[in-house]
């Protein structure tokens, strides 16, 4: 049976799209916290915090494309992808956790630690999602296959922007707000990330 014939199981489809839980988590709830967090709880201009955020993402931008060419390239026993999917998966938790949870509140060394992990987090965000979203032309040459493939992963993005917005700020407010509300949503969604991807 051809490529484009066969029917994706149903655990392979819901296996692909959790993985976009993960990416959901990292992209809104740091675009929608990090500011907040270093302006009133970190005490950094928002000035900063939002020039920081545009480093890592233009950072983001450029690695991109490093990442897929290897990712194309790569030959391994266990696929092109997956050794960046675990790569990816794991310093996404990683980096999530770093940023929400700084290892320094000092004065000078804050602004230089959240640059590290913030480009931890670009490289993360990286070497998951390029990777991740080259796989579905892999996995069925059928258009109607891919088609659903991608309607179930969509169900997935819901899921996990309802958890970046949703979650995180309940997280933060039974944290009583302050550097421990954040610490705990790290901490928690870090371990959602790092198991969804």
């Amino acid at each position: 049976m051809s490529k484009s014939a066969q029917r994706l199981s149903l655990k392979l489809c819901l296996g692909f799209s959790i993985g976009t839980v993960g990416v959901s988590i990292m992209l809104n709830a740091v675009t929608a916290y990090f500011p907040a967090f270093m302006s009133t709880v970190l005490g950094q201009s928002p000035e900063i915090a939002g020039y920081l955020l545009m480093g890592s993402k233009l950072f983001d931008a450029l690695i991109d494309v490093a990442v897929g060419a290897m990712s194309d390239r790569t030959r391994s026993r266990w696929g092109r992808r997956k050794p960046y999917l675990l790569a990816g998966g794991l310093l996404s938790a990683i980096s999530f956790l770093m940023i929400f949870n700084p290892l320094t509140t000092g004065e000078h060394a804050l602004v230089p630690y959240m640059i590290a992990a913030l480009l931890v987090y670009s490289l993360a965000y990286s070497l998951f999602n390029v990777p991740y979203m080259a796989m579905p032309a892999e996995l069925t040459n059928g258009f109607h296959e891919r088609t659903r493939l991608l309607s179930i992963r969509t169900v997935f993005v819901s899921i996990g922007q309802l958890l970046s917005m949703a979650g995180t700020a309940a997280l933060i407010n039974c944290g009583g707000g302050s550097e421990q509300g954040y610490a705990l949503m790290g901490l928690i969604m870090a371990l959602i990330i790092g198991g969804a991807m």
